[in-house]
């Protein structure tokens, strides 16, 4: 692990000297250990504060050496995964987290099927989804009903804007008049001279109808929906239960491992050993499912089964609530009139939104090194002043077109997030809309970026397998 901290010192240090900032760094700090806790639990605990230590002593050179500035610029936190179990595991439906999660992209290439015009046959094709793409950089971080809308409204406006798509549309029939990536490839044939447009818009037709296509075969809007009931604390396990023995025959396994962590996750401490036994056979899992589930969220620091706490006072690990908990602490997002799919929200907006308003808990995020009292008063200013801007992964550009925020550039400190143990799309959607309301260079970092699918599988592999379940 040594190897690997320093490697990810480096490339911070790397960072904030190509920014040439010095930071205020804050960590999350390790719960106490408690009986029933996994091997080694107090070790991972404390990467979190490692890391935090040796990135400062390796900045607080580079200061001495010139290289930085002489007093802090911008703010700094160091999580881990364990600090929020339950966005790795849940159905996110904004359009670049939920294309991820269900359709074939690697990196940022994304993999499709065409029918040909001539043939009829299907035919395989790439695209990449990249910042050149200007409706992608528009749509990416919108919730998918909202995609659906504007993909058919910007067809419509097309045709109806545009002399020659009218008159094409007329003679190919009535066919054009459909918003799909066949009319469009038609009009494209038809109209060369707005290929690169229609192109675009055929893409993300393809893309959200696949998608739109994935989440009916597998009924994933019920599923999505009851996540974020169990998450918000507006279903209970009864609910939960019920729902699985009408539906687990036709839910995939990883399905119905990512709805139970997203229970699990905010009810800690729910299961003893029968109900164990009786929450597998209702969900229609195997013992070496349900060991991954339960041991693989215990070394994500989660309290799954209920074991005796050493005091009255002992907090879940969401903090200010014991184990027996019925309601998740989750705020929810939006009104009431969001969308039922639409309520969840990662708690990195709730962290870096009181990280921005100098609200955050000493206790639970300690300094390396308090702040100077220069530095401290100069961040209480701009937290008082913050207003909106831009961001997302890895860091802003000030002037990113159709970013948002003023043209004169942020209004105050960065605030620099570095998650161990993998981001999620959701966290990156997050760092990007809080740019905008804050109107500070958010910059999201972690040890990498990955899917729902990848977290259930590494439940699977740190989750010590037994010979027999």
């Amino acid at each position: 692990m040594k190897k690997q901290l320093d490697a990810i010192v480096s490339r911070l240090a790397t960072l904030f000297t190509s920014l040439k900032e010095f930071p205020v760094i804050r960590y999350k700090a390790a719960q106490p250990s408690q009986p029933g806790d996994p091997p080694g639990q107090d070790v991972r605990a404390s990467f979190p504060q490692l890391l935090a230590q040796r990135l400062w002593d390796r900045l607080s050179g580079l200061q001495r050496a010139g290289q930085l500035p002489n007093k802090e610029t911008c703010d700094m936190l160091v999580l881990d995964r364990s600090y929020d179990p339950v966005a790795p595991f849940i159905h996110e439906w904004s359009y670049e987290a939920i294309a991820y999660d269900l359709l074939r992209i690697e990196g940022n290439v994304y993999r499709y099927q065409v029918e040909s015009q001539g043939s009829g046959k299907s035919e395989p094709r790439e695209a990449l989804l990249e910042e050149s793409d200007d409706l992608w950089m528009e749509l990416r971080h919108m919730f998918i009903a909202d995609v659906y809308t504007m993909l058919h409204d910007r067809f419509k406006d097309f045709q109806n804007k545009n002399k020659a798509a009218k008159a094409v549309g007329g003679g190919l029939g009535k066919s054009t008049d459909s918003m799909s990536a066949t009319s469009i490839r038609q009009l494209i044939i038809a109209l060369p001279q707005y290929r690169e447009v229609l192109g675009r818009l055929a893409l993300h037709i393809q893309l959200s109808s696949e998608l739109r296509t994935s989440t009916n075969n597998h009924n994933l809007t019920d599923v999505g929906e009851l996540e974020q009931d169990v998450v918000l604390g507006e279903k209970t396990s009864k609910d939960l239960l019920a729902f699985l023995t009408e539906h687990q025959s036709k839910m995939d396994p990883s399905v119905k491992v990512r709805l139970l962590a997203c229970y699990l996750a905010t009810h800690p401490g729910k299961l003893d050993y029968a109900k164990r036994q009786q929450w597998q056979k209702t969900a229609g899992l195997t013992g070496e499912d349900m060991a991954a589930l339960c041991e693989g969220l215990g070394r994500l620091g989660v309290r799954v089964m209920d074991t005796p706490t050493p005091s009255e006072g002992s907090k879940s690990f969401f903090g200010g609530k014991k184990k027996n908990a019925v309601k998740a602490t989750r705020k929810k997002r939006g009104g009431e009139d969001e969308y039922a799919l639409n309520r969840f929200q990662p708690l990195l907006h709730d962290i870096v939104s009181d990280m921005a308003a100098g609200r955050m808990s000493a206790e639970e995020f300690p300094y390396v090194r308090p702040p100077s009292s220069e530095s401290e008063s100069e961040s209480a200013k701009l937290a008082a002043s913050a207003r909106t801007a831009r961001s997302g992964l890895n860091w802003a550009r000030r002037n990113q077109e159709g970013a948002g925020g003023s043209a004169a550039g942020p209004s105050g400190r960065r605030l620099v997030v570095f998650i161990i143990g993998g981001a999620t799309r959701g966290e990156m959607r997050v760092a990007h809309q809080l740019a905008q309301q804050l109107d500070r260079d958010v910059i999201l970092g972690s040890t990498s970026v990955d899917v729902p699918n990848t977290f259930v599988d590494l439940l699977y592999s740190i989750a010590p397998m037994k010979d027999s379940y």
